[in-house]
């Protein structure tokens, strides 16, 4: 009784969806920070919550759309933790899924073995790294680009080179590499607002308007995460965390030594991401009901359509027996009104 009111609730409130794939990814990204012990307890948790869900719909295209993240954008802190966590939602998640995260695992594997052995082989060639992907286990938006461009020389010959690495390895060399060139992208780094410190010492906030030409808003993001990250690099005429037109600035001169290209903002600053994320969940929800809706559409047309006549009570059996309407059996028993609330979450 208890685990049926607990399914009844977390499977009326997908916003637990939502908050259970942000714990993994949350947790993946920053886990080098973490004990290995905390992974685990983790996951207690995560598999807890989701045995009491009858839709894992949501959760699993936000789970794979964050790994998808991790993976292609060397986002993740530890590759075999991704691994152990593949692992274990083999107990909660059907077969299916679980054998495409490992494939997608393996994939990143690979591509590596490839790319190094383009970087020692190809000396001469282009900087390039290119992840191989299989096709049918990963997400249709990451392998199904038709976008057909004409790439500068230069690229043209790394991805000859590439190919040719390709091909050397046993049973690859009748297969032929299909191109995602719509999630290409390079890598340019550029301090532009800490650079322009080397003209003076001191610039007051329009100066540095006037000579980086930045939007009011870009330029106070920036200026925040020079002054309130973790290292503060610049120092500003007031102890105030608003950013005013009336400010100067300064390098802070009390570091010794900057190691490495630091990018990223204050984790107090709502960045674009954000935003991005929870447009993202709130377009995913949306497009789960349309679909469902289509499917369900077409189900009872099948179910109707040689019988001509059936009851509405035969008519949801027959639509529940169907697996991919498992999700809807909750919809089904309604709860009790004299049953007990919900827990809390």
């Amino acid at each position: 009784m208890w685990h049926q009111r607990v399914t009844k609730y977390i499977s009326k409130n997908k916003k637990i969806n939502e908050i259970v794939a942000k714990l993994i990814h949350d947790f993946m990204i920053s886990a080098i920070n973490y004990k290995i012990r905390n992974l685990k307890e983790l996951l207690d948790i995560v598999l807890r919550l989701l045995s009491y869900m009858d839709d894992k719909e949501i959760f699993r295209t936000l789970y794979v759309t964050d790994l998808v993240t991790r993976l292609c954008f060397e986002k993740t802190s530890n590759f075999e933790l991704e691994r152990r966590v593949a692992t274990r939602l083999l107990n909660v998640m059907e077969p299916e899924f679980s054998n495409n995260l490992n494939v997608m695992l393996n994939d990143i594997i690979t591509s590596r073995q490839f790319n190094e052995t383009y970087k020692n082989c190809k000396s001469n060639a282009p900087l390039l790294y290119v992840n191989v992907l299989t096709q049918d286990s990963w997400p249709k938006y990451v392998t199904s680009s038709t976008l057909n461009v004409k790439l500068a020389p230069d690229l043209e010959q790394a991805k000859k080179a590439f190919e040719s690495v390709y091909k050397t390895k046993p049973g690859n060399k009748n297969k032929k590499l299909k191109w995602q060139h719509e999630l290409d992208r390079c890598i340019v780094e550029m301090i532009l607002g800490s650079l322009i410190f080397n003209l003076g010492s001191y610039l007051s906030y329009e100066e540095i308007k006037r000579r980086t030409e930045l939007e009011i808003t870009e330029l106070d993001r920036a200026l925040q995460s020079l002054i309130f990250g973790k290292i503060p690099l610049l120092l500003k005429d007031s102890p105030h965390d608003d950013i005013e037109n009336t400010n100067k600035f300064c390098i802070n001169e009390s570091l010794d030594t900057v190691i490495g290209i630091m990018t990223g903002t204050d984790n107090n600053i709502i960045t674009q991401e954000d935003l991005e994320v929870t447009k993202r969940t709130h377009w995913m929800s949306q497009r789960l009901v349309e679909d469902r809706a289509i499917q369900l559409d077409s189900a009872i047309m099948r179910i109707i359509k040689p019988e001509k006549q059936i009851s509405k009570g035969l008519l949801i059996q027959r639509i529940l027996q169907i697996p991919r309407f498992e999700w809807a059996k909750c919809l089904t028993n309604p709860t009790n009104p004299t049953d007990p609330p919900p827990p809390q979450a």
